[in-house]
């Protein structure tokens, strides 16, 4: 039973440290809607992105993959306290695990093709190098048979921590920092 239980934590924590750094706020004068489309966002499409749109636009670009996250971490939740998973809680997370990697695959996209100025464009850049780590881990987690193979992939995710390049992206846009993820057991 600590197997299942310690398991489940590892992958609500690896998830959550692969999260792009919304919290759930913004910071001032940005919101979790999506890109503006006003004057800056579509009359001056060829220009470099101001400070706020940038950080709109972050945001908007992260939220559909750590809402999906958090719907990760209520599917593990669930397992809590067992051996192995049974097949819908694994059928479960193989879904979700799926749609994290398209999600990722297409934040990265968006992330590529952005009108970011020069202090913001290297921290985009390595960003999106290591979330090609964590689409091969929810790639890994999506195909997943068993309990085995979802731990085998929450590895390659707490190995690729690319949450430390969330964290560089944040502090470049002048997002504020995310708190501290708890352990697991607190």
């Amino acid at each position: 039973m600590r197997r299942a239980a310690a398991l489940a934590s590892a992958i609500t924590f690896a998830f959550i440290l692969t999260a792009c750094g919304s919290d759930g706020t913004t910071s001032p004068g940005t919101s979790n809607s999506t890109p503006p489309q006003g004057a800056a966002g579509a009359k001056n499409s060829s220009k470099t992105w101001d400070d706020e749109e940038s950080r709109d636009r972050y945001l908007a670009f992260v939220e559909p993959g750590n809402a999906k996250l958090r719907q990760l971490k209520a599917v593990a939740a669930e397992a809590a306290g067992q051996t192995v998973y049974t097949a819908e809680q694994l059928a479960s997370i193989n879904a979700v695990c799926s749609d994290l990697a398209t999600i990722n695959d297409e934040r990265s996209e968006k992330l590529i093709k952005g009108k970011w100025r020069d202090g913001v464009r290297p921290a985009i850049d390595d960003l999106v190098i290591s979330r090609r780590s964590d689409s091969l881990a929810y790639r890994k987690c999506a195909t997943a048979k068993d309990t085995a193979g979802i731990t085998a992939a929450v590895d390659d995710l707490v190995r690729a921590n690319s949450s430390a390049k969330s964290a560089v992206v944040r502090e470049a846009l002048g997002l504020p920092e995310i708190p501290e993820v708890a352990g697991p057991n607190q």
